[in-house]
């Protein structure tokens, strides 16, 4: 093979590469934060239906759970106790983030989900 003949297959390899690289970068993709919210409220959603783990489920309570609070109208809802902190760095944490994301969730979205167990 001559050298013509490499450096035309190897433009074009290149030029497949770039073209691959420019649709790769236009499709629709979520931003890193969305897609960590995403899977939060799906996580919160198996934990909701009693289909996670058992170590993700001692993590987070209802707010109906809690004896102090099984008086108040947000303990006949779907919310989840976020636990108090001190400073930000806690929120990170699944015990605050999940209860957090699945809290702010409207609650249309999430009686409509509790037909898909």
């Amino acid at each position: 093979m001559d050298q013509g003949c490499l450096a035309r297959r190897v433009s074009s390899s290149l030029q497949d590469l770039r073209r691959l690289l420019r649709v790769e970068s236009s499709l629709h993709r979520l931003p890193v934060r969305y897609r960590v919210q995403y899977k939060l409220c799906t996580m919160m959603h198996a934990i909701h239906h009693g289909q996670s783990a058992a170590y993700l489920s001692e993590l987070v309570s209802t707010v109906a759970a809690q004896s102090l609070r099984s008086g108040l109208r947000s303990a006949s809802a779907t919310n989840y106790t976020m636990p108090r902190l001190l400073t930000k760095f806690g929120e990170p944490s699944f015990s605050y983030a999940g209860p957090a994301a699945w809290n702010s969730l409207p609650h249309e979205l999430i009686e409509s989900c509790s037909n898909y167990k």
